[in-house]
């Protein structure tokens, strides 16, 4: 279990610290702009740049690896340890996805802070289909509660929100919403298809 939460870490970081070292030259590249503006000379400008361009740049790697930090803790929780058993996998953009009993479908870890400061952490998951007839219009999804919470069906997928919930058991509850989509005669959709009908 150890050596694959080291492999899941070297995933994540892999994914995060292109971005933070990219922000990082930004920060370098922008502060030593400015710093640069009200210099007389070519060299006065060229140290206050270096100085204050290295500040800005230790600065925003900083924040960036609190950023790691928090990434980490976040990605690495135990409900999503068997996300790979079921065929999903970690993407660059974060998020998981891949195909479960024939059903493409993601899981969208995001969090929001509150006016308070407190951060609530979510989990969505969306389950792509066919319909034979449309569900839900646009914006306004078909609700209906089950015995694990609401559902919302849209034209292409099924929608369940979980809010600060660490116990959630993933697999469980995808079983329960693919018999669901089955009874129901919402037939299974790859990514391809999704994509392909998005563009018609």
């Amino acid at each position: 279990m150890e050596e694959v939460l080291k492999i899941k870490e070297l995933q994540i970081r892999k994914k995060f610290k292109n971005s933070a070292f990219r922000n990082g030259i930004i920060g370098f590249v922008v502060v030593t702009l400015f710093s640069a503006l009200d210099s007389t000379t070519f060299g006065e400008m060229f140290s206050k740049g270096l100085i204050y361009g290295s500040f800005g740049f230790v600065v925003v790697m900083l924040f960036g690896n609190r950023s790691w930090l928090r990434l980490k803790k976040k990605y690495l929780a135990p409900k999503y340890s068997d996300l790979e058993k079921l065929g999903l996998d970690l993407n660059q953009h974060l998020y998981f996805e891949g195909v479960y009993k024939g059903y493409y479908l993601n899981i969208v870890p995001f969090e929001r802070k509150t006016k308070e400061g407190k951060i609530n952490y979510f989990d969505v998951v969306q389950i792509f289909y066919h319909s034979k007839d449309k569900v839900g219009q646009n914006q306004f999804p078909l609700v209906l509660k089950y015995h694990i919470g609401y559902l919302f069906f849209y034209d292409v997928c099924v929608v369940k929100t979980y809010s600060n919930d660490n116990s959630i058991n993933f697999k469980n509850d995808l079983d329960y919403i693919i018999s669901v989509l089955l009874r129901e005669d919402y037939l299974a959709i790859s990514k391809d298809e999704l994509l392909g009908s998005a563009e018609v």
